[in-house]
């Protein structure tokens, strides 16, 4: 005959070997450590963009951002002034040179950008590559060529 398994009272009070909540405490602090780097990870990638912001404002003529998130919450994240997140998407400047297009080349969710009249050259256009939102470019009066649309 096979024995049986007798649990003792300790183990039927406390639920087991375990405890009572098992293995579900490893999961809760998995889930708490991650929430606290994605939380940490927010914070910093939303103070990169605001210091991008005010840097592309620096040396912009005009310059545009929209709220990031849906709709409904952007509306009323402008109308009470809510915290929201800002992706820049308008860039315009006459003044901008070469060395600051490094700047531009960081603001990736630009979707039109004006650099008439400006000293801009083949060399800064190599930092526009990679803009996949790009809907219109102005290069009015510029020393841009073919080697510099290249770039795009």
């Amino acid at each position: 005959m096979k024995k049986a398994e007798v649990n003792t009272v300790e183990e039927v009070r406390d639920g087991g070997r375990h405890g009572r909540w098992g293995k579900w405490w490893i999961v809760l602090y998995v889930a708490l450590v991650v929430g606290t780097v994605f939380c940490f990870w927010r914070q910093v990638a939303g103070k990169e963009r605001q210091e991008l912001g005010e840097q592309l404002r620096a040396i912009a003529r005009d310059y545009n951002e929209e709220g990031l998130g849906p709709k409904w919450y952007v509306k009323l994240a402008y109308k009470y002034k809510l915290p929201l997140q800002k992706q820049p998407v308008l860039f315009q400047s006459q003044t901008v040179t070469d060395e600051e297009m490094a700047i531009v080349g960081r603001a990736i969710t630009l979707r039109v950008v004006w650099l008439n009249n400006s000293k801009v050259s083949d060399a800064g256009m190599a930092h526009l590559e990679g803009f996949t939102n790009l809907q219109a470019l102005s290069l009015i009066n510029t020393n841009i060529g073919n080697a510099g649309l290249a770039h795009l």
